[in-house]
């Protein structure tokens, strides 16, 4: 380890311990096994109400390959060339605020290669009649979302920039605004 990065590492790994108990990372690997464990977590957590807030994993892919169009046995090269075609990923979005977890602090993430089509799709989601209905949208470029990213709150719609400096992670400050943004949220919902 190289000793001038050793003790911000210690400090980090016993930041991450203290708060590693309030936090609940939940591992996938397919598409459908998300959307099972979205849709059981999302009815279970559902009785917390305004209380729950969600973090929802950013889309991989738009489109995948249902299990029903999945070869049972090993392809044979002998039969020749191979054509696939990708089905739309189903968009669960809307049915998880309008039915499963309504009351919840749903967080998105919207990614596009085109900075023209982002903000106009990353409001979209905000939209309860003809979006998700979503309370926050984190959006970034392809190839950035590690040096800046913006937040757009259903609440005022404001564009909010997060950018990484030399001595801090955007996360830092993003998360911290989601949080409170959340906790406002939770109030405004007990009144």
């Amino acid at each position: 380890m190289i000793p001038e990065y050793q003790d911000g590492l210690k400090r980090l790994m016993k930041e991450v311990q203290e708060l590693e108990s309030s936090l609940l990372q939940i591992p996938f690997v397919s598409l459908n096994e998300y959307l099972a464990l979205l849709k059981a977590f999302s009815i279970a957590l559902e009785p917390m109400g305004p209380s729950f807030l969600a973090y929802l994993a950013a889309a991989v892919s738009d489109f995948h390959l249902p299990l029903s169009h999945m070869a049972t046995h090993k392809i044979q090269s002998r039969d020749g060339p191979l054509t696939i075609e990708l089905q739309q990923v189903p968009k669960v979005l809307k049915v998880l605020k309008s039915t499963w977890c309504p009351q919840a602090y749903i967080v998105t993430f919207k990614l596009e290669t085109d900075a023209a089509l982002l903000e106009k799709k990353a409001r979209a989601h905000l939209d309860v009649e003809n979006g998700y209905g979503v309370q926050a949208v984190i959006g970034n470029i392809l190839g950035q979302h590690q040096t800046k990213v913006f937040l757009i709150l259903a609440k005022d719609s404001k564009l909010v920039p997060f950018e990484a400096t030399s001595d801090k992670e955007l996360e830092q400050d993003l998360v911290a605004k989601l949080a409170a943004e959340h906790k406002a949220y939770m109030a405004a919902h007990q009144e």
